[in-house]
């Protein structure tokens, strides 16, 4: 039945590889409107740069980019989280 746990750590990682890319696109953005630049922006890639969202955000839509990857975040902690508890009640069943 340990193998199942295969499952919540594959989520785990992913779950900390988009929280690395929430604080990383974060730390990118220039938030104060004083600070912008006309045609001036970043890019989103996701797990580590493996996969490319956007790489053209002007900073005025950054953070509808921002609140989106919250999101998918915090989903990917939630099911890490509820994979977790459901193979672990699962697997003391068992015994």
């Amino acid at each position: 039945m340990k193998k199942w746990y295969a499952i919540p750590g594959v989520l785990a990682a992913a779950s900390l590889l988009l929280l690395h890319d929430l604080y990383s696109f974060f730390s990118l953005v220039k938030w104060d409107p004083a600070e912008q630049v006309d045609h001036a922006g970043t890019a989103l890639y996701v797990f580590g740069g493996l996969f490319e969202i956007n790489d053209r955000i002007p900073y005025s839509a950054a953070p509808s980019y921002f609140w989106g990857l919250c999101a998918a975040v915090t989903v990917s902690l939630l099911l890490t989280a509820v994979s977790f508890a459901l193979i672990h009640r699962f697997s003391q069943r068992s015994r």
